[in-house]
């Protein structure tokens, strides 16, 4: 079986199914209207990025735009009661008379400015997400790859194959990159894409055994966590809960000698501590805080700064981030996101379209993880790393739920986390499968989880298929519209 695959790369081939099914997917509803700059039409038109762009092009961190003089004489501008009837720039941060965004500034340095020196223009931001969204394409089937290599030995390649596309499919980042307002869904694709580049980085050096290479993967690894860290905080954090055990226990705890493990940690380190300084000190000039994002001067559906984390609400975030189904809505003909209201009695809770992730049963398998605890052949950090991963998930989605509330694009925090967990956790269950000597029962546990794989995949287009508010519509002249949606009435009864 090896000598006749040998032609057969699983790493490229990977590639190739994931960047294909990226632009099929992305040209069913893409747009292609890049921004004159100066902007021609008013400030407050345009997104928080461009409104950004403009402001550095001033001289400036504030955006650009007078504040109405009734938000200023309110109490409480961040009270929505409050603002009832005031003109304000929708979900911006304000502070001490002034407007600011809240988002990130790395689609702007790592896009927007490199495509304006060239071209005098601002790059559209459909066209933005595709960058992000080709760079996971590329970035995660490596990522995958180098850990199949690690932890799958003796798997099928083709199999290797079939696991890392499920995978990618089931991280949901095609769902991301689709989002309506782009400006949302630029923060989450940017953070996605530079999270991924790191772990692969991150990992490709853990696994290196030559110091040089080793510094040189982690120096780049951190330039990437700092850039996901600039493009959406939730994202990293979520990133620590592997980062951490595999700091302590591969480059703290290793046999290496102590000067070695200080160059590497530093290498590591410098870009991280970079970032966050650059972080502080931006955050420190625009809010007087070095902490404070501007997520707490938010002009949105409710005061911000009342949410508290509560433990209580914990069994609600799993059970929206998790368990949720998408709907049928036989009525329209459509697949659409649940978006069941949730009351709380002591506080409002923002409620969008949202899907679970163990909507997809391909998800289910990043729970292998405590079966692969008890596995005395796997190295102690593997388990570590592998079971706090999978905690981190769950940690992020309460998290998000008290904090911000329930909408799909939340899920991008630590969805790709999720899906490589559940990759590991069938890899492992093929690898088991090699142990077994009865060739009709092995036959029989992998054709049973090669169709649960397909099936896996089809829940996933199932969910691609969604159509909402919250969502550019999908063109029916289009490829995936023609062959690959899903329609509704082949849902229904599943």
């Amino acid at each position: 079986m090896k000598n006749s695959l040998k032609w057969f790369n699983p790493t490229r081939i990977t590639i190739i199914l994931c960047v294909a099914t990226m632009f099929i997917y992305w040209l069913s509803y893409m747009g292609m209207h890049n921004v004159d700059y100066p902007l021609l039409n008013k400030v407050s038109d345009y997104d928080p990025y461009i409104q950004q762009f403009d402001a550095f092009k001033k001289g400036q961190l504030h955006l650009d735009w007078q504040v109405d003089d009734k938000l200023v004489a309110l109490d409480n501008p961040y009270d929505p009661e409050e603002r009832k009837g005031v003109d304000f720039l929708w979900d911006r941060a304000y502070y001490d008379g002034k407007y600011y965004s809240y988002f990130g500034i790395t689609p702007i340095v790592t896009i927007m400015y490199p495509f304006y020196l060239f071209s005098g223009l601002l790059l559209a931001p459909l066209l933005i997400q595709m960058v992000y969204m080709l760079i996971f394409a590329i970035v995660f089937p490596k990522l995958l790859m180098l850990l199949f290599d690690r932890y799958g030995k003796g798997v099928s390649p083709v199999i290797k194959v079939l696991i890392a596309y499920t995978s990618y499919l089931s991280s949901l980042n095609l769902l991301f990159g689709r989002g309506r307002n782009t400006f949302y869904y630029i923060a989450c694709t940017a953070a996605i894409a530079f999270i991924t580049w790191f772990a692969y980085l991150f990992f490709k050096g853990v696994f290196e055994e030559d110091h040089k290479k080793r510094c040189i993967n982690f120096l780049f690894a951190g330039l990437m966590f700092a850039l996901s860290f600039h493009a959406r905080v939730n994202t990293a954090f979520t990133a620590v809960f592997f980062i951490v055990p595999v700091v302590i226990m591969k480059l703290i705890i290793g046999k290496k000698d102590i000067k070695k493990k200080l160059i590497e940690l530093s290498c590591l380190g410098a870009f991280v501590l970079a970032g966050f300084i650059i972080s502080f000190t931006y955050n420190n000039a625009r809010f007087d805080s070095p902490l404070e994002f501007g997520t707490n001067y938010q002009l949105t559906v409710g005061d911000t700064s009342k949410y508290k984390l509560d433990i209580s609400e914990f069994d609600d975030a799993f059970k929206y981030y998790y368990e949720a189904e998408p709907l049928e809505d036989l009525k329209e003909g459509r697949m659409v996101f649940n978006d069941k209201e949730i009351k709380k009695p002591d506080r409002y809770l923002y409620v969008a379209g949202y899907v679970g992730l163990y909507s997809i049963p391909f998800m289910m398998f990043s729970l292998m993880a405590v079966v692969i605890v008890a596995i005395k052949e796997k190295s102690l950090a593997y388990k570590i790393t592998l079971t706090s991963t999978v905690i981190g998930g769950f940690i992020m989605a309460w998290m998000n739920f008290c904090l911000g509330g329930v909408i799909f694009r939340y899920l991008a925090d630590f969805s790709t986390e999720v899906s490589v967990c559940a990759a590991l956790g069938m890899l492992f269950l093929f690898e088991q499968g090699q142990f077994i000597e009865n060739k009709k029962i092995k036959i029989i546990l992998e054709t049973c989880l090669v169709a649960f794989l397909l099936y896996s995949i089809y829940k996933v287009f199932v969910i691609l298929s969604i159509e909402s508010g919250n969502l550019f519509d999908i063109r029916e002249d289009t490829f995936f519209a023609k062959y690959l949606k899903v329609k509704v009435e082949s849902v229904v009864g599943k």
